[in-house]
């Protein structure tokens, strides 16, 4: 009990948010439960399979909290150990239940003999992903972890006749960290070649070669699916960018992000007039209403908050005929807006409405040579804008006056 509260101490005095959970009951569900400390708390969860024909025995305890408690923005973590048939247990899992309800907010697994090369290992689960954990998101409700009272925890074997012991302790909730990996349960091709080098980190490739494009953009996309829907506000995106082919054809990128269910984007910022050609590995950054590295599209986001994100989607595209090109994607870090960004949003809110300008003339102003711009500059700029597709965006994002048409 005091190497348990001194452990807990420090946690504190090193500038952590570690919160001791309190239990009121532990409730057997499958096989057998022994209460070692419930204030602590530490549980065994044990049995015994019979000839299981390649099915699952499971073992599987719930531990009841004192009173519900808000998990949002937290983490929990838990040491498990297999204290018998650590090489034959197939599978762990971790639940968290909100007050009343029979589907999990959050549930996480480890499968393929979780303990085989550790008997005793550490877990950690929050809102949409777990570390060295897979996420159930067609498990979970979808559902705000803010009730949450109960948390549950099961093994299983496969193999007959076998003794399970599964110890569980150290159970800590603690404030997500300010920067996280973005946890991606899918990459799904949109446009050109996607190639998975690493679901868990994530790295994936973008590839394809374009045709004869007469002027027009040749894409290559894809979406990277979360695995739950997650809050996003206050958050920025940061994300690496490598061009390996085509480094100095490649004349846009994009990135956009949505939120469950939408069409339109809350979030989308581009890259336009080859922005690798002179460093073929950038870093961009989106957050809500900009970005670095990139121009904001205030004309294509929605101007929703992004409170439910659970996509991110990414575009590159050339004009150039017959041109290969090829771009790697890595280091996703979702992390807390720094203040220079919340200083630039709130400047920007407030600005939003201008005093209107009094009427001072009886008729319109002559327009048709403003400085330097004369007629012919215009004309120029309409033949781009009908033309070209970064001249469009440009013009959409500007909304320039008296040029379209």
């Amino acid at each position: 009990m005091k190497n348990y509260w001194i452990l807990l101490a420090g946690i504190l005095l090193a500038g952590g948010s570690a919160e001791a959970l309190e239990f009121r009951q532990a409730r057997k569900q499958m096989g057998a439960l022994k209460v070692l400390d419930l204030k602590k708390p530490v549980i065994e969860l044990s049995g015994k399979s019979g000839a299981q024909n390649k099915k699952s025995y499971y073992v599987c305890g719930s531990l009841y909290l004192a009173s519900p408690q808000d998990f949002r923005g937290k983490q929990l973590r838990v040491k498990a150990a297999a204290l018998q048939g650590a090489e034959k247990l197939t599978y762990f899992y971790i639940r968290a239940y909100n007050q009343g309800s029979r589907k999990p907010v959050w549930s996480a697994f480890s499968l393929n003999s979780p303990f085989a090369g550790s008997s005793s290992r550490e877990f950690t689960v929050y809102h949409g992903g777990a570390a060295d954990m897979g996420w159930e998101g067609a498990v979970v409700s979808g559902e705000q972890p803010d009730k949450v009272d109960r948390i549950e925890f099961w093994g299983a074997t496969q193999a007959d006749h076998q003794a399970i012991q599964l110890r569980i302790q150290d159970i800590i909730l603690e404030k997500v960290p300010a920067e996280s990996g973005v946890l991606i349960r899918q990459a799904r091709k949109q446009q050109g070649d996607l190639k998975v080098v690493d679901l868990k980190k994530p790295v994936i490739e973008l590839s394809g070669k374009s045709s004869v494009q007469n002027g027009k953009s040749y894409y290559v996309s894809c979406s990277l699916l979360l695995p739950a829907p997650q809050d996003w506000r206050g958050k920025q995106l940061r994300l690496k960018a490598e061009m390996l082919r085509g480094v100095k054809q490649l004349i846009y990128f994009y990135i956009r992000v949505y939120n469950q269910g939408s069409r339109k984007p809350v979030w989308s910022a581009f890259a336009h007039s080859f922005p690798f050609s002179q460093r073929a590995s950038r870093e961009f950054t989106v957050y809500h209403g900009g970005a670095k590295g990139l121009i904001w599209e205030s004309s294509v986001a929605s101007g929703n908050p992004p409170d439910k994100v659970e996509r991110i989607e990414i575009l590159a595209a050339t004009q150039e005929d017959l041109q290969e090109i090829r771009l790697r994607l890595q280091d996703f870090v979702l992390e807390k807006e720094p203040p220079e960004v919340v200083q630039e949003i709130r400047a920007r809110a407030a600005v939003r409405h201008w005093t209107p300008v009094p009427v001072y003339s009886d008729k319109p102003a002559d327009t048709r040579n403003i400085g330097s711009i004369r007629p012919a500059d215009i004309a120029r700029a309409k033949e781009n804008i009908r033309r070209h597709e970064w001249a469009q965006n440009c013009y959409k994002e500007s909304k320039m006056p008296g040029i379209s048409g």
